[in-house]
């Protein structure tokens, strides 16, 4: 009976072990690295659109320096784990089922740990700070993770470290939303530069470009600077996506007699009658509505 529940048990973990905590120490050995950081760097739309050299200090953890990585205090080794015998694995039997777990006196590591160094209580790794340079590529967007493999956590006993993240936060514009790689802002214009059309000097995130204000311009009508957007590619710096100019006309709040005098004399050759009218506002629409049915039947 001993016999075949060993055979059975060694079969049962060598199918679920991964799952039970089980599988050889070596193999959970190999598997092992460093945990990843991840840290956030915020940035201005200008410096995202240019791309930018970045200087970033981290904590992160390094091979402890006055242990040597060991975790034992100077003088002091680690000593073989009673519970496993140093094989870092037990074997637990729960009824007619025997499988191999993880010892939990030590881990899995064989050994324990009596006289901890006190710099790093026994883990073998101290925090440190650490000096990164990376380059932020032109046109990064939001929310970007940037990854660098091999500088994050060392891992135990000179394990692979793992890997760095840093996440891009763009800030808020004052001027200009992104959409993608497309600009849009709004750009205040007057009365007369929309009714006459106009060519007028408006920011792009670079510099600035004219813009032609075409005659008969409505409030919130949008009008297109191609390639005035943000990068689509490092390697190409003319590679970019478009800007979209939303024109608002402006309606001042103050006019002078001669510009009333002048507004009033628009109004009149328009056929607008400026004084005050005491009809209902359903009496004023269906009058409108005449008019206009008068001059689509001609």
């Amino acid at each position: 009976a001993g016999e075949f529940e060993d055979l059975f048990g060694n079969l049962f973990s060598s199918i679920f072990g991964g799952a039970f905590g089980g599988g050889s120490a070596r193999g959970r050995a190999g598997v092992q690295r460093g945990h990843d950081l991840r840290v956030r760097y915020a940035m201005t739309l200008e410096e995202a659109f240019e791309g930018k050299d970045i200087e970033l200090k981290i904590k992160r953890h390094e091979p402890c320096e006055d242990c040597k990585a060991t975790g034992c205090k100077a003088g002091t080794h680690p000593s073989t784990c009673l519970q496993c015998g140093g094989q870092g694995q037990v074997r637990v039997s729960q009824g007619f089922f025997s499988m191999i777990s993880t010892c939990p006196a030590c881990s899995g590591k064989g050994k324990v740990i009596s006289n901890p160094c006190e710099t790093c209580n026994g883990t073998g790794l101290a925090e440190r700070k650490a000096g990164i340079s990376v380059t932020v590529p032109r046109g990064v967007a939001d929310g970007t993770q940037l990854r660098l493999t091999g500088e994050g956590d060392s891992g135990p006993k000179g394990t692979a470290r793992g890997d760095l993240y840093i996440v891009i936060q763009i800030k808020e514009h004052e001027f200009f939303v992104r959409r993608d790689d497309d600009l849009y802002c709004e750009v205040p214009i007057s009365f007369a530069q929309a009714a006459l059309g106009a060519e007028i000097a408006v920011p792009t995130i670079d510099s600035t470009t004219k813009l032609r204000i075409p005659a008969g311009s409505q409030t919130h009508q949008v009008i297109r600077l191609r390639n005035q957007g943000m990068s689509r590619s490092s390697s190409r710096p003319d590679h970019r996506g478009d800007q979209y100019v939303q024109v608002i006309v402006f309606t001042p709040k103050e006019l002078t007699d001669r510009q009333k005098e002048l507004l009033r004399e628009f109004a009149e050759s328009e056929g607008e009658d400026l004084r005050e009218d005491k009809r209902s506002l359903f009496s004023k629409f269906r009058d409108r509505m005449e008019e206009v049915k008068k001059d689509w039947l001609g």
